[in-house]
């Protein structure tokens, strides 16, 4: 059985480096090749973040981890706040599907966002990976919502969105209706409904909504007009 147990891989690189070495002397006994031969085992079988398995609690507290833990799963009630220490992986992955914003609290009560803002908490419904850089700083490296629900996909797209004519890249899909996205359209999407002929596409005229039925006929899209989302706001 080995007699020393090594916290770190320095402290087994240290005592390797003082009694697995050539002297001439015979000197290295079993004990040693055993200290250092267990000790590499360990550190290999705890090389994964999450060999130890991800910590799961439900009790509505504050938290405090250990540096034997990596990941963290806060299920629904486990409200509190979150104090992390450093571990010998630099990073954190915690789940937090309890319902409640986490505060950060401790050593490490912030870490930089992926879009560069400074965050103390851990938001709720979300998963965060954090990993510590070389400045020392704790870095959001991925994150993800905690639900299962699938975003619908598009109907249909592209075009270069800045065409009153049809033919002139946007794509006709559905029966009536037509949307075109624009990448070279100064990030704008374009969506208008037609239910007419594309040689009458562009003109103006008017539409009419019907009250009783909901519908809309006639020509909706006039030269300069359309509805427009600014993809940076």
């Amino acid at each position: 059985m080995p007699t020393i147990t090594f916290n770190n891989i320095g402290e087994l690189v240290t005592y390797i480096d003082q009694f697995i070495k050539v002297n001439h002397n015979n000197e290295i006994t079993g004990e040693q090749h055993n200290n250092v031969e267990i000790g590499l085992t360990q550190f290999i079988i705890s090389s994964p973040r999450n060999y130890n398995k991800a910590y799961v609690t439900s009790a509505a507290a504050a938290f405090v981890a250990v540096a034997a833990q990596c990941v963290l799963i806060f299920k629904s009630g486990a409200t509190g706040s979150i104090e992390l220490i450093d571990n010998k992986w630099n990073e954190w992955v915690i789940y937090n599907n309890s319902g409640a914003n986490k505060l950060l609290v401790g050593a490490i009560a912030n870490y930089r966002t992926q879009a560069g803002a400074l965050k103390n908490y851990i938001s709720s419904g979300t998963v965060v990976c954090l990993a510590k850089g070389n400045d020392n700083v704790w870095y959001e490296i991925n994150n993800g919502v905690t639900t299962n629900t699938t975003p619908k996909p598009l109907i249909g797209i592209v075009g270069d969105g800045g065409a009153t004519d049809p033919t002139a890249g946007l794509v006709d899909f559905q029966n009536n209706s037509l949307i075109g996205l624009g990448s070279s359209n100064g990030g704008r999407i374009q969506i208008s409904i037609d239910d007419i002929p594309y040689s009458n596409f562009g003109t103006n005229a008017n539409f009419n909504f019907d009250d009783a039925t909901g519908t809309i006929s006639g020509i909706f899209w006039v030269t300069g007009a359309g509805l427009f989302i600014d993809l940076n706001q």
